[in-house]
């Protein structure tokens, strides 16, 4: 348990920041808006690395987008303001436990106490919240703190699960902010040199550790971070090794403290207050050997944040100091220094227990050695919250409403504008109109050159730096030409700069704005948006959102310990229940783009799905399971079903290790990349479901919710013929959709009329039907073992058959009637009366279906002399016909993992369909060769073996619905092709597999 004055630093710092962040005091400093802004675009631009509002358009990988996505996602629930406000109010809050976490590294917990008290009052934390706005800053480096916690752990105990940790926490300091990472070498070599320096073995678990071992931990640990940390964001160093420098912008920190009394008061004593009179105990400190490794950071960090007023910036540098800011050097010092004031607390009581002699005056001065250095911190703390009250350092604020309603009016929003004298506060209006600008406040990512070369960071705040207003001409000459025709004046310095260039008031605004208008600006140029790859815009959505999300996971499970595991546990079921719904709606992010003729997208494009991260989650879900959970899962891996089980994994392994293998002699190397890697996340997914006994309840449930719904659509679009309903959803499959319209599927009767089959939410109806399959199969799993909701479940299994006849999917009916007829087969080891009642309600719907649609059913049946049934015959015949050609032409090797699409449109007619062979079996040999049809045909016959030895009841079902699959796939594709129709597979032969004995889950 933490102690008292943990828990009550915790509670007064969190009352602190909820009234200064209550009072919207975050709104005065400078970056906030900026923040705002970034987040604004990943709310309404998630995918996308391209923002047109600053600059004519700059790409948003310059900055870590981590603390900005969360706030982009918060913001759907609350406002943008709301959202910055609440991160805010979490990252501080939390500081007081990573400041006390990490000053237990190196000192005892009293003096670790006293520092997380400090930590409530330090002015450094005020000052970067409340007047810098350098959230990302503040962010970064709470989870750096934390990863030199996790490395100190780690080196100690050799805890896999610290390790674990410690590296995600680095991979979440770069994708916050990435100057963060000047800090960690010193945070590592504080913690490495510590243990090394203070080895003693009765302080060490396991009690004997030697140096090597230590420095063995240590290189593990940091060699796999720093390549980890970088892989997270590396969009963002792609982009920052292409930078070349712009000319430096002058900043005070940089400003020798001895000659610039103000830098010296906002980058020095406003930051440290009394801190600062620590350095000379840190310098005495240093003969403890105790201290020295983090005492000599300690100095440095010191030293660095005094920017110009020591050489060492430039030394340490080179030319590149000139444009580092080194305020967050001294914020870092800052909090290092927290350590050694619990220290020196300690010293000054114990220097008066010995010195006084009288009790109540020694009572007294140990509560002054507490209390007063606290209250000192506290009144510089205060006084830097107030400082933007005392010594504005922002315009006033300005009500930005008449300036968007004048952008907004008639085409105004169709050329640029600029500001004059707004502050950091212009953030604000970028981000609420719709107009765009050639200013911006994060410089660093501007591509103009004559804002490069200017020597100023805004155009805004031209008139408060040294360069004044000299470096505007040459800009705003530019800025004609780029369509810059508004200008909004909030300080009337700038007017005689307007004036020269030509520029005339066109009118003042209620709020006191001046609108000035330049004639000589040019026809709006809209910048062309670069093409973007769209892996990298896939990974920079995905990958740092998903980092953190992991780091929350894991430090949940190491800070609770087997709370933390039933909480991944939970979330892991919830997930497998929402996998079915997720799965039901193919929306996509595609990142390749290749275009071949006559040859459908999906079929040659990698592309990502909702449920392939569903399924993402639920796998890491497992992983972590499987490293943090205490006690594994028991299984009989020797016993016969143990063997049959390794076996078939074994034949499926082997199929994607030859899938992997044939990316060298692939006709398509680049899909078939992205096909081995969706295969090898599928055998995960398959690992992970075995593990989990009780997946099948909540995979169940969530099958039940996706067929009620798929049931409601269905049948919908088979009344209506059309799916123009579905329009809301925005989904592109499957899209609207009328039973007149080319390209629909539908059934051709004898006289000629057309009936649209049920799609359901899926792209075709063939895809309904397999999807179906697993569906009814799980309404029999939970009519069979679940005492309740019994005439509910047979009303939808009736209602889901109904459906299922409805797609017109011949391969579907014949899938279903395989899991069927396998499920009686094996009726001892189910209930089989119930077995009966689904038996009577499914041959009453077949029968209620040939009454009403008997004509249709006849068609699909037969294979009637229509249109449509002829060619389908003659398109699915075409397409075996050259399937078997190329497996005779190339038997062994095949064309490589999903290039089967690609080999046709080489060899087929003008005229012809491309599209995949309706065989898996065929497919897989044209792609694999024969060895690849051997290892699906072994993977079929273990899973029949298993069927045949089963006797549990579970498995048994999940290994029927697995063979009505295998089935259906003799007559479709879909399974082998289709990323989701896979991962959907994998799920069912995942539970097929796990050792699942427990089937109470409703009673």
């Amino acid at each position: 348990m933490l102690p008292l004055k943990v828990r009550i630093a915790f509670i007064i710092n969190l009352v602190i920041n909820l009234f200064l962040v209550l009072m919207g005091r975050y709104r005065l400093s400078y970056d906030a808006y900026t923040h705002m802004l970034f987040a604004d675009h990943y709310r309404n631009q998630w995918w996308s690395l391209w923002d047109v509002r600053w600059y004519a358009g700059f790409t948003v990988a310059s900055y870590p987008p981590l603390v900005h996505q969360v706030i982009g996602l918060i913001s759907h629930v609350v406002s943008i303001d709301s959202a910055y406000a609440l991160v805010l109010l979490c990252v501080l809050s939390i500081y007081p436990l990573v400041i006390y976490r990490f000053a237990r590294i190196f000192v005892s917990t009293v003096p670790a106490s006293y520092a997380c008290l400090a930590s409530v009052v330090l002015p450094s934390i005020y000052l970067a919240a409340y007047i810098f706005g350098q959230l990302p800053t503040l962010t970064a480096t709470l989870f750096s703190l934390s990863a030199a916690v996790c490395l100190d752990n780690f080196i100690r105990t050799g805890n896999i699960k610290n390790a674990v940790t410690g590296i995600l926490l680095v991979g979440c300091t770069m994708s916050a902010h990435h100057a963060t990472l000047l800090l960690l070498p010193f945070l590592a070599l504080s913690v490495v040199l510590h243990n090394i320096v203070n080895l003693k073995p009765a302080r060490l678990i396991p009690p004997v550790l030697s140096i090597r071992k230590i420095i063995y931990r240590s290189g593990q640990f940091i060699i796999s971070a720093m390549f980890f940390g970088f892989m997270v964001v590396w969009p963002f160093w792609v982009w920052g090794f292409s930078q070349s420098m712009q000319t430096p912008i002058d900043h005070a920190s940089r400003h020798n403290f001895f000659q610039d009394g103000t830098a010296a008061l906002i980058f020095f004593w406003a930051i440290y207050g009394p801190l600062c009179l620590l350095i000379p105990y840190v310098i005495l400190k240093l003969r403890d050997r105790h201290f020295f490794p983090f005492g000599i950071s300690v100095l440095f960090l010191f030293t660095l944040g005094l920017g110009g007023t020591t050489p060492l910036p430039s030394l340490f540098f080179g030319k590149s100091w000139l444009w580092l800011t080194y305020d967050r050097f001294s914020y870092w010092a800052s909090l290092l220094l927290l350590p050694f004031l619990g220290t020196f607390i300690i010293a000054c009581q114990h220097h008066f227990a010995r010195v006084i002699s009288r009790r109540w005056l020694r009572t007294l001065s140990h509560r002054l050695a507490q209390i007063l250095p606290l209250a000192i911190l506290a009144t510089v703390a205060l006084a830097d919250c107030l400082l933007p009250a005392v010594l504005p350092t922002q315009p006033a604020p300005i009500n930005m409403k008449p300036i968007t309603d004048f952008l907004s009016s008639g085409s105004n929003s169709q050329w640029r504008y600029v500001t004059f004298g707004f502050g950091d506060q212009f953030a604000y209006l970028n981000r609420i109109t719709t107009a765009t600008t050639i200013d911006g406040s994060y410089h660093t990512a501007r591509e103009l050159p004559e804002l490069r070369w200017s020597g100023i960071g805004q155009i805004d705040t031209a008139l408060w730096t040294p360069q004044g207003l000299k470096a505007l001409p040459s800009i705003l000459r530019k800025a004609s030409e780029l369509g810059v025709r508004w200008g909004f004046v909030n300080n009337i310095a700038y007017i005689p700069t307007l004036k020269s260039l030509g520029w005339f008031r066109k009118t003042t605004l209620i709020n006191g704005v001046q609108v000035w208008e330049n004639p000589a600006a040019g026809s709006p140029r809209l910048e062309q948006k670069p093409i973007e790859n769209p892996f990298e815009t896939f990974w920079w959505g995905c990958i740092p959102i998903s980092v953190f999300l992991l780091t929350l996971i894991c430090a949940s499970i190491l800070g609770f310990d087997l709370l933390g595991v039933r909480l991944i546990r939970g979330i892991q079921n919830i997930l497998i229940g929402i996998f079915p719904v997720s799965i039901s709606f193919w929306y996509f992010h595609q990142f390749t783009n290749v275009d071949l003729p006559r040859v459908y997208f999906i079929y040659n494009n990698a592309l990502i799905f909702l449920s392939d991260i569903i399924a993402g989650l639920i796998v890491i879900a497992g992983l972590a399971l499987h490293l943090f959970e205490r006690k594994a899962i028991e299984t009989k891996a020797h016993s016969p079903l143990g063997k049959i089980r390794f076996m078939t994994l074994a034949f499926f392994t082997s199929l994607v290790f030859l899938s992997i293998a044939s990316i060298i002699w692939s006709l398509n190397r680049d899909f078939s990349v992205y096909v081995c890697i969706h295969l090898c996340f599928l055998l995960l997914v398959v690992q992970v479901l075995t593990q989990n006994q009780r997946a099948w309840v909540f995979a169940s449930i969530g099958f039940c919710a996706a067929l009620g719904l798929q049931i409601l659509t269905g049948f919908w679009e088979v009344i209506a013929q059309n799916t123009q309903f579905l329009a809301p959803l925005k989904m592109k499959w499957p899209g609207i959709l009328f039973v007149s319209q080319g390209g629909s599927s539908v059934v051709q009767r004898l006289d000629g009329t057309r009936w649209l089959r049920a799609y359901g939410t899926f792209p075709h109806p063939n895809i309904l039907g397999v999807f179906l399959i697993p569906a009814l199969a799980s309404i029999v799993l939970l009519f069979i073992f679940s005492k309740n909701f019994r005439i509910g479940l047979l009303i939808i299994f009736s209602a889901g058959c109904t459906l299922l006849i409805l797609t017109f999917s011949r391969s579907s009916w014949i899938g279903f009637s395989i899991f069927f007829v396998a499920v009686l087969l094996k009726r001892k080891y189910f209930p089989t009366r119930r077995l009966i009642f689904l038996a009577i309600a499914g041959l009453l719907t077949i029968t209620l279906a040939l009454l009403l649609f008997h004509d249709q059913l006849f068609v699909r049946v037969v294979n009637a002399p229509v249109a449509t049934e002829e060619f389908s015959v003659k398109a699915r015949n075409w397409l075996g016909e050259q399937s078997l050609i190329m497996i005779l032409e190339n038997p062994l090797l095949g064309t490589g993992v999903g290039a089967f699409v690609t080999a046709l449109s080489r060899r087929a007619p003008i005229g012809y369909i491309v599209e995949p062979v309706h065989n898996v079996l065929f497919l897989i040999i044209n792609e694999l060769g024969l060895f690849g049809g051997l290892c699906a045909i072994g993977l079929a016959l273990c899973l029949l073996w298993l069927y045949v030895k089963l006797q549990e009841p579970l498995p048994l079902l999940f290994l029927a619905c697995s063979f009505g699959l295998f089935i259906s796939s003799f007559f479709d594709h879909n399974l082998w092709t289709l990323a989701p129709s896979r991962i959907l597979f994998a799920m069912i032969l995942g539970f097929a597999l796990s050792n699942q004995q427990n089937i109470r889950g409703f009673e």
